[in-house]
């Protein structure tokens, strides 16, 4: 398994925008750096797979001329990156994903959408993988081994999503928000834990 070198180059067209590794009291991170005009812009992230979309973000950005997204606070922005990061397996664009939502929600006068896709999926259960969740947790592992991500973020993802398995032994397309809510509940979690449990919940989903 080959591990990335950096700094990392992420390149559209002219537009070049570097990640380098920069670990801070033992832990892993990650900066984002680009220019604008010729002030120099930087951005950190604990994990190299955001670190990568905000490159790509901000390659193509800035690529096309579309500097205004830059101006974003820091919030909004990492929001927007998590977002595109979400995204990537379904192979929908963010703006396109984002006016399916607003319309989903017309449609369903405010429902939740994700529970109609659960009750779809019920109703449909041919349509879907019947995979059980404790093995696409397995998958979802695998595959961040083999993009070289770091042994902390590993652990940190193995500790997260292992016990969340341990409570669904049903195929992922069944669990509800409901479910998934009880599940953090009961797990006594306090402080940033919670939001913590639900990106790494995210990510596998």
């Amino acid at each position: 398994m080959s591990k990335p070198k950096f700094p990392m180059v992420v390149k559209r067209v002219h537009t070049a925008v570097k990640i380098y590794r920069t670990p801070t009291n033992g832990c892993d991170s990650y900066t984002v750096v680009h220019y604008v005009g010729e002030k120099r812009q930087r951005k950190t992230f604990a994990d190299l797979d955001l670190a990568v979309t905000e490159a790509e973000v901000t390659a193509n950005k800035l690529s096309t001329g579309e500097l205004d997204v830059l101006t974003l606070t820091s919030q909004d922005r990492l929001a927007s990156v998590r977002a595109v990061e979400a995204l990537k397996p379904t192979g929908v664009h963010l703006e396109m994903a984002a006016l399916q939502f607003a319309e989903a929600v017309k449609v369903m006068d405010g429902g939740s959408i994700l529970e109609s896709a659960r009750f779809y999926a019920k109703q449909n259960p041919h349509r879907f993988p019947r995979k059980l969740l404790p093995e696409v947790v397995e998958e979802l592992f695998a595959a961040k081994q083999t993009d070289g991500m770091s042994a902390v973020y590993l652990k940190d993802l193995r500790g997260r999503l292992g016990r969340f398995a341990q409570a669904f032994k049903i195929t992922i397309a069944m669990v509800t928000t409901a479910e998934i809510e009880d599940v953090l509940r009961s797990l006594g979690l306090s402080g940033r834990s919670p939001n913590n449990y639900r990106r790494a919940i995210a990510t596998l989903f």
